[in-house]
């Protein structure tokens, strides 16, 4: 289920997200994909990203090397981001 983003969206374009959670209803789950998610250009082609969670927000504003987003009031919370 990796590589199921590399065959959506439109020859030529970035790759498009799925729009359902594939990987949790296979298994028997269902999150809702409420939290913002998106395809990003990156210098050597693209990538999903997908933040839930606070503890996974923090890894994320540490990875990017910005860690005082998580005590910036604008994300303080799923909803604000």
């Amino acid at each position: 289920m990796s590589g199921l983003i590399s065959v959506t969206g439109q020859p030529g374009e970035i790759p498009m997200r799925v729009g359902i959670p594939i990987g949790d209803l296979c298994a028997g789950f269902f999150h809702p994909t409420s939290i913002p998610t998106g395809v990003y250009k990156t210098s050597d082609g693209c990538m999903n990203i997908a933040v839930f969670g606070s503890t996974i927000w923090e890894r994320f504003c540490h990875i990017l090397g910005a860690p005082k987003w998580i005590a910036d009031e604008r994300y303080r919370d799923r909803q604000a981001r």
